[in-house]
């Protein structure tokens, strides 16, 4: 699914979009963390800079690049791979986190230590569709 198409399917679902990110924007932040992200992440904060989705069962936020950076200090590190916060669940119960650098990598819940999804397209898939299986509550 492209970002244009995965935005138009939050969007749909409820969910509140960031204006898109400028390529400054992307350049800075990836500068800052000393990294370049994923063509994936690039196209995604290029289309919606974050979003705001709320439905019966749960709050979900993919942050900002700016929120991001905020709480940069969040942050694990796995198979040689840094995994940060990039957004959070049920309003900061829990951090989903990713790894922006690398393709294919798991999406997880910090703090319950479950991995939500494969990928962040997997993630971002069930997320829209309603098959999202994250925990009721804590």
């Amino acid at each position: 699914m492209s970002p244009k198409e995965l935005g138009a399917h939050l969007q749909a679902a409820g969910a509140l979009l960031g204006k898109p990110a400028s390529a400054e924007e992307i350049s800075v932040f990836e500068s800052q963390f000393g990294f370049s992200m994923t063509a994936r992440f690039r196209a995604i904060y290029g289309s919606f800079n974050g979003f705001k989705f709320q439905n019966s069962s749960s709050v979900i936020d993919l942050w900002s690049l700016k929120e991001i950076a905020e709480t940069s200090r969040t942050f694990i590190c796995s198979d040689n791979r840094r995994y940060i916060a990039i957004g959070d669940f049920l309003m900061d119960s829990d951090l989903i986190m990713a790894n922006l650098e690398f393709e294919g990598t798991p999406v997880f819940l910090l703090f319950e230590q479950i991995k939500v999804a494969e990928n962040v397209d997997q993630f971002l898939e069930r997320l829209v569709s309603g098959a999202l299986d994250l925990p009721s509550s804590f």
